[in-house]
């Protein structure tokens, strides 16, 4: 009833429709992780209203039973089931349900093979010193990527794809923001499957690599940290970044090897914050910025958790290290930690990695190390230090790390004594990872090495880093330098950027007490453990001497015979070249990939590179392409 003037009204009427009510729909599986041949029951549930009809795919029904219903299911891979129901509109409600098929992989599943990093395939009876040369081994097979390979290849042994047979499989991921599994038997035969993440039509593109004038990654920017395969349940996880119509973005992605298919929701986008006032602060929080992050070290898992680290582009605008912890299930954050948050009046230098900034994770592409008590190790590179006076920056620090439900506890650190100055001079400690070694040549003694820029090695206890020392790195079980030259007052930057600084990249190699280390503009050297320490004066050299980016290395073994060192170079013209050393001593050759050119040659080298070694092949990335070399006869 509306009035009107004088009092008079008139009736009005409104109707209102009432809608169907939104229903609730459910699917679960139990269990939810099985062995190869165990039963799963799918449950699914609408509740809150009616659905005219319901499937769960991948062939399980359709029509399903409604409301509710159950089937019995015996997946050959891991699989992530869909219920999808419609509504009287015509609309559709989904739900998924993940099963992860349990101790179906195996090979090379993450950077360096194992969580250590310490880069000893130990398990090769095929290479031995004796095989390995010019006669006898050499290229086998490559293939054609769409873009550069910057991320280290991963290998799985005897892989039975979804509808190709089974295969010993390689895993390869580009700058063009693609991924690739391919036969490692017949490289040049094509691939398995592929994933392709840019679609130019709707403006999804890789980020250009001037982006900010950011470090050169061959011209575009996709996935640049390597990729992890998880053990149990055969999922790949990878980072991606791209430009969504020019806004950067950076995804988290999850597919199964077997298939190339999502698992679970596929992916999620990277966005996260933490409480501070350092660099890049708004409003008391600092938030990831995807356009200035560098997903460049390799992934690992911890506590079921997987870890993906951050550093910067070259050191442009204004970045942070990140480190955060996802639900490999649902991809969702459980744990982020920065270690540069807090406002810093007073560093060192003065630039985009100071005042309350900086402190990268990239770790020459080095992954983080994770010992058996889940303990996490990682070097954060230039950046604000005040941890000393009891504050929460941790620029140049050798890091132990906790994950404790959904946070990150820092437990112990370590940051050399000439912070300042390395920090100054870009010189410093993240320009590699940390390599934890075993107990048998330590006197028992749980240590590990870094190293950094400067050309610094250290050799910390793992159960006391101990922090910092002003006057000295005594405090630590041993450091010295590998490199001729140390950081001063009198440095500069040209000097310790020059063409003649002894840069340690990548991370040490360790087999049988001895300890192998690249650095730049040097031979690759051999370090020996002597009554529990390392030798500071090399046992042998290499007789190459390795340019701007040093050597990274790895060694393949039969246990503690048959040795090999294994080396990837790039030269100062731009070439990649691989390299095979006696372990024993690194100063005979046994091979190179410049000794036959017309057969072995690689094209141009790729920084930081890693050789593979599994099962009698060596694998290789150069330019656009995966080498693979093995025996020839």
């Amino acid at each position: 009833m509306a009035s009107g003037p004088g009092g008079s009204s008139q009736p009005r009427t409104a109707n209102v429709q009432v809608g169907q009510a939104p229903f609730t729909l459910s699917l679960s599986a139990s269990p939810s992780t099985i062995a190869p041949g165990q039963q799963v029951t799918l449950t699914w549930q609408v509740t809150g209203g009616t659905a005219s009809a319901l499937s769960v795919d991948p062939g399980v029904c359709g029509p399903c039973a409604l409301p509710q219903g159950s089937a019995t299911v015996t997946p050959a891979a891991s699989t992530t089931y869909t219920a999808t129901a419609t509504a009287a509109d015509g609309s559709l409600i989904r739900q998924t349900a993940n099963i992860g098929l349990t101790g179906s992989v195996s090979g090379v599943l993450q950077w360096k093979g194992d969580s250590s990093r310490k880069g000893l395939y130990s398990q090769e009876t095929t290479l031995t010193p004796s095989n390995v040369n010019v006669a006898g081994f050499g290229r086998l097979g490559s293939f054609k990527a769409d873009g550069i390979v910057m991320a280290q290849p991963l290998y799985l042994a005897n892989i039975k794809m979804d509808q190709a047979g089974t295969h010993n499989v390689i895993l390869i991921a580009t700058e063009n923001d693609s991924v690739y599994a391919i036969d490692a038997d017949t490289p040049g035969a094509g691939s398995l499957w592929e994933r392709h993440y840019v679609d130019p039509a709707k403006g999804i593109t890789t980020l250009p690599d001037n982006f900010g004038g950011r470090t050169t990654l061959g011209g575009q920017v996709g996935v640049t940290g390597t990729p992890l395969v998880d053990a149990t349940t055969g999922i790949m996880y990878f980072v991606t970044t791209i430009s969504n119509n020019g806004v950067a973005e950076q995804w988290l992605r999850a597919i199964d090897t077997q298939t190339g298919n999502d698992f679970g929701p596929g992916s999620v986008k990277i966005e996260a914050s933490v409480p501070g006032d350092g660099k890049g602060s708004v409003n008391g929080q600092i938030a990831f910025d995807p356009s200035n992050q560098n997903q460049r070290a390799g992934l690992t898992e911890v506590n079921g958790s997987i870890l993906v680290a951050w550093g910067s582009f070259s050191d442009w605008g204004v970045y942070h290290g990140w480190l955060m912890a996802f639900d490999p299930t649902t991809l969702q954050l459980k744990a982020v930690f920065n270690p540069t948050t807090q406002y810093q009046a007073n560093d060192a230098a003065n630039g985009p990695a100071d005042h309350g900034g900086g402190g990268a994770f990239w770790q020459g592409g080095a992954a983080p190390a994770v010992d058996a008590s889940g303990n996490i190790y990682l070097n954060s590179a230039d950046g604000s230090f005040n941890a000393d006076q009891g504050g929460n920056n941790y620029g140049d620090t050798l890091l132990k790390l906790k994950l404790n439900g959904n946070s990150f506890q820092v437990v112990d650190w370590f940051t050399p004594y000439d912070e300042a100055c390395i920090d100054l001079d870009d010189l410093e400690l993240g320009s590699a990872g940390i390599a934890l070694l075993p107990t048998d040549f330590t006197n028992g003694a749980n240590l590990a090495i870094a190293s950094s820029k400067e050309g610094r090695l250290f050799l910390v206890n793992t159960d006391n880093l101990g922090k910092f020392n002003g006057g000295g790195d005594n405090q630590i079980t041993e450091e010295f330098m590998v490199g001729a030259y140390t950081c001063s007052a009198t440095t500069t930057g040209a000097d310790a950027d020059g063409p003649n600084w002894n840069r340690l990249y990548g991370t040490a190699s360790y087999w049988n007490g001895n300890v192998y280390m690249g650095a730049s503009n040097m031979a690759l050297m051999q370090y020996q453990f002597q009554n529990g320490l390392l030798n500071s004066t090399p046992v042998a050299m290499s007789p190459t001497t390795y340019g701007y980016r040093g050597a990274n290395t790895v060694v393949s073994a039969n246990g503690s015979q048959n040795a090999i060192v294994w080396a990837y170079e790039k030269t100062p013209t731009g070439l990649g070249i691989l390299h095979a050393y006696e372990a024993t001593s690194v100063s005979t050759e046994l091979w190179n990939s410049e000794m036959n050119t017309t057969r072995d040659a690689l094209g141009e080298g790729i920084g930081f590179s890693t050789p593979v070694v599994v099962n009698g092949r060596v694998i290789a990335t150069y330019d656009n392409r995966v080498g693979v070399f093995g025996l020839l006869h």
